[in-house]
């Protein structure tokens, strides 16, 4: 081995510590973007495998008069068809220990039973397959939306039941547990023959990819708390199959969410639309055949997902002539609000990742630039040597190079290694509080990886030239001295005479030593600054998710219920209803409003789902819900002529006060149809969860030429369960009264949803964290390297251990002070980029700091410059008079 070759390594040898905080703050910042930016992408592979896996449907065809067996023979016959599956879904209202609840009920088909193992969780594999029993074959024909059984059995009979495994619900369920149906509420006497149900497993289904919304229901409280699954033969066989499940041809092969995927899947329903017309007309003769009595039969079976129930039951003596013809529905997994809020978080991961890793580039790419600035001047002597005898340019820089080559490469390889791996599967855990949807290993996406190592590696490459080129410039001779000291400079402190008299001699050396070196001050400050802004946007987006049920249902919302009745109210069910909500052990106030939902557009952007809110009194309605403005709490008023939106909404729509949103009217399958109403904007007012516009009744009637229903009642009703009980027994007795809703329903749904963002706040903080620490150590290390003799000097002079820590920690103090608060100041815009890019759809995080995160992130980072302090006390103590005043050989 050669001398130059030997040296080298003696380089990484005599001073170990700083090649490990080289590599330390490279792997951190490069396993950092590399695992930030694989999340998504391995979100995308994990719901890829699970749908294929379980082979969950591409499309669902839903008839508002049902469909019969020729309607699956012919979709079989579509061209790009795969497989066709028949199915039952109807809402129900249940009891289930003590306490009520909306159920969705679904046909499990009768073979499924045939195979449990197949579809337990254990033998789902990485890739998603769900793995036969090798005693038994499953079945050709169970094939589309596989379950899952996570605990139990299947049913073997008509009065069991499987249940989802992973639903909060009010009180705990297990297996063995009984479900009651009220056979009076919706379509249950309808479609369902038995009455109680026994829970004997609990599975996870793909259909429901999200665990924390179910869907909305027209009956009981308005959203689905629970979802189960019956033999198929305990659906009546008067009544038609509610859906059909398709799988396309070709696209269990492509990857979920590609654009060749959404080629077939659209080709394909194409396809099917193409023959809705002579399928619905034949729907429709079919049942004008039919008595009247037989038509009242079958009604109710497909009037929960169209309102058809509603309608018989307004009408008693309706007959075919009464429906408006067989409409198909052709929906997607676009229509599944579970699978794109699960793709949507993933994107949502991905812009963070896209920005916020490039702080910690800056900071490693200054943290570089000093390090080896500071060896490139220890080793002055010899590069000067090395330039004497003969050595290249090219050549003493190579080792310079090489030597932050190899730090900043082992540091990407084990940074990307590490946090490839364990950032996904964090945040992908975290997100389990929502989706269950199985997180096996994901390899390490290659471009990602090859990307977040070669931007790594690059900047401290670049860094380190710099470096060297600045020395290199110098000749030889000039190089085997010693470097001319910086210039002594009054600095302007010196010129406030009052104070500069008044300090004592160290810290007049501590202020002079801070000033003088300009750029290590600079630097200092900037990796300081860089990690507390970093801390600063982590809190802060903790803030501003926290903040958002808080404010919500306490500043913004007074009621507690919502309560919503049909369109057309007899005066008895309206007597009745007056009559409960009189009672005041029950309810406290309500108010009446017409609510609408409507899809928006403006310049940016178009169909948002949107509540257009008419109160019936906007006077009382204030007492209710608080409209004011999110800056100064100004409050707003529904004048005629204008609306009041909020914040997000015109945000997204790129709408400003003065400006007009264009709203629709929603069809069946929820798409905008070419009824349309411009209304002008007069306010933007605070509201954190779902869009809405808030309009005055004239201002309703003028737009549209109608004037409003108020089907919708605000309510403040007790908190007692018993109370509340007695109140959802008294409103569901009465016919025209479709959901009653609680908001601690969506409270806790929003809660649960916001815990997973949250978790991420808790990954960049912590990132944040060892970055600030490992700056501060590696600073703070340099800052004793550069000044060895100046210590040296001081313990001669006969300082004691104390001062002779306060003189060179105080200045590393000062810094870490100043930079923290440069540093808060820093991290306010950039927490605002965080919050506004992490944003969920139809959810405004906070928009304020609190307090307490502003003391945290200074308080933090000066914990670490502390820490870091306390780490370099041996190093001061081993501080060697004798041999740092030597001369320099």
């Amino acid at each position: 081995m050669s001398a130059f070759a030997k040296e080298f390594l003696r380089t990484i040898t005599r001073k170990p510590g700083r090649f490990l905080a080289l590599l330390a703050i490279v792997a951190l910042g490069a396993g950092f973007y590399a695992g930030l930016r694989m999340t998504a992408p391995d979100m995308g592979i994990a719901l890829d495998r699970y749908l294929d896996g379980t082979n969950a449907y591409d499309i669902r065809v839903v008839s508002t008069l049902g469909l019969t067996d020729d309607d699956l023979d012919a979709l079989r016959e579509v061209e790009g068809v795969d497989q066709v599956k028949g199915a039952f879904e109807c809402d129900v209202e249940a009891a289930m220990n003590g306490a009520d609840y909306t159920m969705r009920f679904h046909s499990l088909p009768n073979e499924s039973q045939d195979v449990p193992p197949a579809h337990s969780a254990e033998n789902l594999s990485e890739d998603g397959d769900s793995q036969p029993n090798e005693q038994e074959e499953r079945p050709a024909t169970h094939s589309i939306n596989r379950l899952v059984l996570a605990e139990g059995e299947w049913p073997a009979a008509d009065d069991e039941c499987v249940i989802c495994a992973d639903r909060v619900m009010d009180s705990p369920f297990a297996v063995g547990d009984t479900i009651t149906v009220n056979m009076r509420v919706g379509s249950a006497e309808a479609m369902l023959q038995e009455r109680e149900y026994t829970v004997v497993g609990l599975v996870r289904s793909p259909y429901y990819v999200s665990q924390v919304s179910l869907g909305t229901s027209s009956i009981g409280s308005g959203i689905v708390q629970q979802y189960a699954y019956v033999p198929e033969t305990d659906f009546k066989r008067t009544v038609p199959y509610t859906e059909a499940y398709i799988t396309v041809e070709g696209a269990a092969e492509t990857f979920a969410d590609s654009e060749a995927y959404w080629a077939l899947v659209n080709q394909a329903k194409a396809n099917i639309e193409a023959i809705a017309d002579e399928r619905e007309q034949i729907r429709y003769d079919s049942l004008g055949s039919l008595s009247s009595l037989r038509f009242h039969d079958e009604l109710p079976s497909y009037g929960g997902f169209l309102d058809l129930l509603e309608y018989q039951l307004e009408n008693p003596a309706s007959s075919l002539d009464d429906i408006d013809g067989c409409e198909w529905l052709v929906m997607d997994r676009d229509k599944n609000a579970g699978m794109v809020s699960f793709t949507s978080d993933g994107e949502r991961v991905d812009h963070i990742a896209s920005v916020f890793p490039f702080v910690f580039f800056l900071v490693a790419a200054l943290v570089a630039l000093t390090t080896m600035t500071r060896m490139v001047d220890e080793e002055r002597l010899l590069i000067g040597t090395y330039k004497a005898l003969g050595y290249s340019r090219r050549r003493i820089t190579g080792k310079y190079v090489g030597y932050a080559l190899l730090a900043s490469g082992i540091g990407a390889l084990v940074g990307i290694v590490v946090l490839g791996k364990l950032l996904p599967a964090v945040i992908m855990n975290a997100y389990a509080i929502m989706y269950w949807v199985p997180v096996a290993g994901f390899p390490l996406d290659p471009a990602l990886s090859l990307l977040s190592a070669g931007l790594s590696i690059a900047i401290t490459l670049a860094a380190t030239w710099f470096s060297v080129s600045r020395t290199l410039r110098e000749r030889p001779a000039a190089l085997l001295l010693p470097p001319a000291p910086a210039n002594g400079k009054r600095i302007l402190l010196e010129r406030v005479t009052p104070l500069w008299r008044r300090l004592t001699f160290s810290w007049k050396v501590t202020c002079r030593n801070l000033f003088r070196y300009k750029k290590r001050f600079v630097m200092t400050l900037i990796g300081i600054a860089g990690c507390t802004a970093l801390l600063l946007t982590g809190l802060g987006l903790h803030d501003a998710i926290n903040d958002i049920i808080d404010v919500q249902y306490t500043d913004i919302v007074h009621h507690n219920a919502t309560i919503t009745v049909r369109d057309k109210v007899e005066p008895a069910d309206q007597r009745a209803i007056d009559d409960v909500l009189a009672d005041g052990d029950l309810v406290q106030s309500t108010t009446r409003a017409h609510v609408e939902t409507m899809l928006t557009s403006g310049p940016r952007a178009s169909d948002k789902r949107t509540d257009l809110v008419v109160p019936e009194d906007a006077a009382e309605f204030a007492n209710f819900m608080t409209l004011r403005t999110r800056t100064g709490h100004e409050p707003l008023e529904l004048c005629d002529g204008e609306v009041v939106v909020n914040e997000k909404l015109a945000i997204d729509l790129g709408v400003s006060v003065g400006g007009t949103i264009t709203a629709a009217e929603q069809d069946a399958m929820g798409n905008a149809t070419s009824t349309t109403y411009e209304f002008t904007v007069a306010g933007l007012s605070e509201v954190y969860i779902y869009n809405f516009i808030f309009a005055n009744a004239a201002t309703y009637e003028q737009v549209t030429g109608e004037p409003p229903s108020y089907t919708t009642y605000y309510a403040n009703v007790t908190g007692d369960p018993a109370g509340r009980d007695e109140l959802d027994e008294r409103l569901g007795a009465i016919d025209a009264v479709k959901t009653v809703a609680y908001n601690d329903e969506t409270i806790e749904t929003y809660r649960t949803m916001l815990r997973s963002v949250d978790l991420i706040v808790v990954v960049l903080v912590v990132s944040a964290a060892a970055l600030a620490f490992i700056v501060l150590y590696n600073l703070t290390n340099i800052n004793i390297e550069e000044r060895i003799r100046e210590i040296a000097t001081l313990k001669v002079l006969g300082f004691t251990r104390s001062e002779t820590c306060a003189y060179i920690f105080r200045e590393v103090a000062l810094l870490s002070i100043i930079g923290c608060l440069i540093g808060l100041a820093i991290g306010v815009p950039l927490e605002n980029f965080v919050v506004t890019t992490a944003e969920v759809d139809q959810v405004m995080f906070g928009r304020t700091i609190h307090a307490a995160s502003f003391v945290a992130g200074f308080v933090l980072t000066l914990l670490f410059s502390g820490i870091s302090m306390l780490l370099m006390l041996p190093k001061l103590a081993r501080i060697d008079m004798v041999e740092s005043l030597k001369s320099n050989e």
